[in-house]
């Protein structure tokens, strides 16, 4: 799978809710045994108002102007973390297929990635 297949496929939870589009690919750097640097796939954030997550804002670490800081937390409410293990992608319907519901996904704030 390429990540361009990936960003802005609509995505659903184990029940078939709608999650909205994938907006952002989080990515670990890693080191292959015989030293050449490679990026890894750890999970994607799915949902409305991806931007306050790519930004910054949903984990705090940018502190920026009240205002804005307010409106991205507004904006990224809905923005769920789904792990890599639990996507599965279904290329003929283009759609990701989550193997949890949407209640159980976190904010991307709660899962400690920066």
């Amino acid at each position: 799978m390429r990540l361009g297949d990936l960003l802005w496929a609509e995505a659903e939870d184990a029940d078939g809710e709608d999650l909205g589009q994938v907006h952002d690919v989080r990515l670990r750097h890693s080191m292959t045994p015989d030293g050449r640097h490679r990026l890894v796939v750890e999970g994607v954030i799915v949902g409305a108002g991806a931007v306050s997550a790519r930004m910054g804002y949903a984990y705090g670490d940018v502190q920026g102007p009240w205002l804005v800081a307010r409106l991205m937390a507004w904006l990224g409410r809905h923005s769920r973390y789904v792990d890599w293990g639990d996507l599965e992608w279904r290329r003929d319907e283009g759609v990701v297929r989550v193997a949890r519901r949407a209640g159980e996904l976190p904010h991307p704030a709660e899962t400690g990635h920066d």
